[in-house]
């Protein structure tokens, strides 16, 4: 998993890589099945100041096959939540970023900014399940 996970960020981060440093490198990732297929989605939270700012951190959802599904920015608190209430057939997620957001799976992808999506009450959210718990304490390097 991790070499799937490292070789996709070198090859999606190659124009960067020249100018970032070892510690610019930070990542963290956990695995969920989003949309009830069998195989588990991979979360990949980029961790470092390259990738974080004030508003939160980058986060990028890959196919099983190491293919980008989505990517978030200003993600910025962990764990995110996965509902068990689905759109277009994919669970809905609840990330937090100057509250909590409900991001739902438009078809194609999740939306790129969850400070755009309507903001939800954590309580209220049916089934919900952590990912990417304790991250911060997991960081790994590419």
């Amino acid at each position: 998993m991790r070499s799937g996970i490292e070789s996709y960020l070198k090859k999606y981060l190659r124009d960067d890589l020249r100018i970032m440093s070892a510690e610019d490198r930070k990542y963290s990732y956990d695995t969920f099945d989003l949309n009830n297929d069998g195989r588990k989605e991979i979360f990949v939270i980029l961790i470092s100041s390259y990738f974080c700012g004030s508003g939160g951190c980058t986060l990028l959802i890959l196919n099983p096959d190491f293919t980008l599904n989505s990517r978030m920015t200003l993600v910025k608190d962990l764990p995110l939540q996965a509902s068990s209430h689905t759109t277009h057939g994919w669970r809905d997620l609840v990330i937090q970023s100057r509250g909590d957001h409900l991001m739902k799976y438009n078809g194609k992808k999740y939306p790129s900014n969850p400070s755009t999506q309507p903001k939800v009450k954590l309580a209220d959210v049916p089934g919900k399940q952590p990912i990417l718990e304790g991250a911060f304490d997991k960081t790994l390097s590419f």
